[in-house]
């Protein structure tokens, strides 16, 4: 037997929608490529900031474009992103990190439920000091 054939595999083929064929997988398809709008999203933040820097017209310039309504739909759709993104992050978390009391184990669900109570604060503490 020759080494060429020696070290070849059987690799299964698999179409390209092969992530359809089960809900878990298309949310963890999503999830993963929801990683690329919340990266444009920082970025824009990151270039806003800078522009900020450079002067009144510069801030108000890029203020412009982010009112297009391109702009407006990608911010929508980074949104949902974000969003979806967020949720199965937290309950990925309560599942992977066992926060223990003694030799109890917090029931998870208390852990998903504290993540949403934090995040409600914080977004209505944000929230507060852009409104007032």
């Amino acid at each position: 037997m020759s080494d060429a054939k020696a070290t070849q595999h059987y690799v299964r083929e698999l179409p390209n929608t092969w992530w359809t064929s089960n809900s878990r997988y298309t949310v963890f398809f999503f999830r993963e490529l929801s990683a690329i709008p919340v990266a444009v999203v920082v970025l824009l933040q990151l270039y806003l900031v800078y522009q900020l820097g450079q002067g009144p017209e510069a801030f108000g310039a890029a203020l412009e474009i982010l009112k297009s309504p391109a702009s407006v739909a990608f911010h929508a759709v980074a949104l949902v992103f974000v969003l979806l993104h967020t949720v199965t992050w937290f309950r990925l978390n309560a599942q992977i990190m066992e926060v223990r009391t003694g030799e109890t184990a917090m029931n998870p669900n208390v852990m998903v439920v504290a993540e949403y109570a934090a995040w409600a604060v914080i977004s209505a503490g944000i929230a507060y000091v852009i409104v007032a």
